[in-house]
């Protein structure tokens, strides 16, 4: 009788045939010579190659990424897999799990950037997703990405749409509107000269290129391509920032809670196979994004304030020589967070600023003269925030901030008035960030700015 090796390579065809009928010829084989044998079936020998090969179910190969722990240490392999807790790699034919707990990031290797949808929507949970279409279902918007199906969010979710691609010359103002909380909606206008304007009023709608705007109890619908975009007043605010965020080559950012189960292979056991990264929303919203949009993944500790974190460095110069020490002199001028509603004012001498965990707490207090410099830890990927004057500054002094990254002026702009201005600034590599205010000739004492909710990202 011939031994179990020599009969099994006969199990497999000698040209090339379909995966139904390789499984058939096999089982022919086996009935046919009424030998029992427990082995492994011809579908997990198949599947276990597929997963050494880094193959998808359909047979399309793996993508292969960088996973970077929070040890800083990288791996390289395929991504066959998001598990409950964490995810698969094929490396060097096998597979192996990393725990969620030690990853800092995974970057696709072979994902490649493309130019972003015109529209930008951002969620009150963080996500800001480009995408080419919008328009609202009831008391739901329907977002359209590209080459993913259609999400629908509850419309307290949205912050803001904005339908202008950004601009240098008008994103200091636009972002300045959507950091300022209101109660009401507001439709941004683009006037000639790249102005803003801005009107409040109640949002009824939004379809056929037009936006259905309430002012005063007299709808009027205006073209989307007159808008800069519109802000929701009155959103829910989430509980608690999402730890997981998911970034695809049209640019947009996910603020995912979870990453859902799913083979990206054709190996058992496990959820099953699919082309598709599953992830969940703020809300128990679920969405699907195609595996080769899928540019990165971070697990995020969210945001650092810095109001309450502890700068690298701080310069004072006032107009005046004062006679008191070094200490006490950063303790009445330095940089500080928010102490209340009018926290802008000079503070009383031993008062005490109020937790940085309160949304006050979270503004930063800097005067004339100041210049602050933090350090940015590596995975942070945004600087953002806005600023305006102290309540106490009188609009015709001269006041001017700059935002430097390692040295380099990125962002410098007067305020001229009290309207807030906002910033959002990649960090790339960026290992230090210098804020400064410049009181130009009017001189130092009395210039306070409030910088509110200034945050890296992650």
């Amino acid at each position: 009788m011939e031994s179990m090796e020599t009969r099994l390579p006969d199990c497999r065809p000698m040209a090339p045939q379909s995966r139904s009928s390789k499984r058939s010829s096999c089982s022919e084989l086996i009935l046919a010579t009424g030998i029992a044998l427990i082995i492994a079936s011809p579908l997990s020998l198949l599947q276990a190659d597929e997963v050494a090969a880094g193959t998808t179910a359909s047979g399309a190969t793996a993508p292969t990424v960088v996973a970077t722990l929070t040890t800083t240490e990288t791996t390289v392999g395929q991504w066959t897999a998001v598990l409950k807790d964490g995810i698969e790699l094929v490396r060097d034919g096998a597979a192996s799990t990393i725990a969620t707990a030690d990853l800092m990031s995974l970057t696709n290797t072979l994902a490649e950037q493309k130019m972003p949808p015109s529209i930008s929507v951002l969620l009150t949970s963080g996500s800001q997703l480009n995408v080419n279409a919008v328009r609202t279902d009831q008391d739901s918007l329907v977002l359209e990405p590209s080459r993913q199906t259609s999400l629908r969010v509850p419309i307290k979710q949205v912050r803001s749409i904005r339908f202008r691609k950004p601009a240098t010359s008008t994103d200091p103002i636009w972002l300045g509107m959507v950091q300022n909380a209101t109660r009401g909606d507001r439709m941004v206008i683009r006037r000639s000269g790249n102005k803003l304007d801005s009107a409040e009023g109640i949002i009824n709608g939004i379809s056929d290129a037009k936006v259905r705007f309430d002012l005063d109890g007299d709808e009027v619908a205006a073209p989307i391509k007159r808008l800069e975009g519109v802000i929701f007043g009155g959103t829910d605010q989430p509980r608690s920032q999402p730890k997981i965020a998911v970034l695809d080559v049209y640019g947009s950012t996910w603020a995912a809670e979870k990453l859902l189960p799913v083979r990206l292979s054709g190996r058992l056991p496990g959820p099953s196979a699919s082309t598709a990264l599953s992830i969940e929303l703020a809300g128990n919203v679920t969405h699907r994004i195609p595996i080769d949009l899928v540019r990165g993944i971070r697990w995020t500790g969210g945001l650092m304030m810095l109001a309450s974190s502890e700068p690298a460095d701080v310069s004072l110069q006032t107009e005046f020589k004062m006679a008191i020490n070094d200490r006490l002199h950063r303790d009445w001028f330095g940089p500080r967070a928010a102490s209340g509603k009018h926290a802008s004012e000079p503070r009383e001498i031993g008062t005490v600023s109020a937790s940085a965990d309160t949304p006050t707490g979270n503004d930063l207090i800097l005067h004339g003269g100041t210049e602050v410099e933090y350090r940015v830890d590596k995975g942070f990927r945004l600087f953002s925030g806005s600023v305006r004057r102290g309540g106490a500054i009188r609009n015709a002094s001269s006041v001017t901030v700059r935002i430097a990254l390692d040295d380099e002026v990125v962002w410098e702009n007067p305020l001229p008035n009290a309207d807030p201005l906002g910033f959002q600034i990649e960090l790339g590599e960026t290992r230090r960030v210098r804020i400064e205010v410049d009181a130009g000739d009017d001189g130092d004492l009395g210039t306070i700015v409030r910088m509110v909710r200034p945050r890296f990202v992650q």
